[in-house]
């Protein structure tokens, strides 16, 4: 049974649990992030970029290994392309392609890679958040929209791009402050 201590000690318990959440409310952020944002005001441009982000001398890293259900799985796989040919200045530099990927040889065979870009330059780098792309049994690649958090003196910047992947990468999107905006709180898997 409580009794009046017990229930006096639980009470403040509560109490003090109540008020460390109510404290803490305040410094979660509601609606958009700001990942990386820059201090201060946003310029709210949308600078628009556009090129082609070829291979050249390629270097590729991992080694393919075929499971016994027959899915080949490749696992740390690393190409050097030879240019970030960007329209925008700072998108150009040294990139790196890392994917993983499985490719499904049973049926009709698909590739789905998970992965991204690194960019890097003298005056900093753009990381890719991964992706997933899917290759089709025709040897099309998926378009897909990549988000890239600028480092560095392009920190509190992000670059949006579509990319699509026909020998090479042809790329178009914009560069903003701050960060895009966060999903629906229905779509949370929080």
């Amino acid at each position: 049974m409580f009794s009046p201590a017990k229930a006096i000690t639980a009470s403040a318990l509560v109490f003090a649990l109540g008020g460390a959440l109510l404290i803490a409310q305040p410094f979660e952020q509601q609606g958009g992030s700001v990942h990386g944002a820059a201090t201060g005001e946003t310029s709210g441009e949308a600078v628009p970029f556009e090129g082609v982000m070829s291979y050249g001398n390629t270097s590729v890293r991992g080694v393919p290994e075929t499971l016994p259900n027959g899915v080949v799985q490749n696992r740390g796989q690393i190409w050097t392309l030879s240019s970030a040919g960007l329209s925008d200045p700072r998108l150009q530099g040294t990139v790196s392609n890392m994917w993983n990927w499985d490719e499904f040889k049973t049926g009709q065979p698909y590739q789905i890679e998970v992965g991204g870009f690194r960019i890097v330059n003298d005056d900093g780098a753009w990381q890719m958040r991964p992706v997933i792309n899917i290759v089709f049994p025709d040897g099309e690649y998926s378009v897909w929209t990549g988000i890239f958090d600028g480092e560095d003196a392009y920190e509190g910047l992000t670059a949006i791009a579509e990319v699509t992947e026909d020998n090479g990468f042809t790329v178009r999107g914009v560069v903003i402050e701050g960060d895009v905006p966060s999903p629906p709180e229905s779509m949370s898997t929080e």
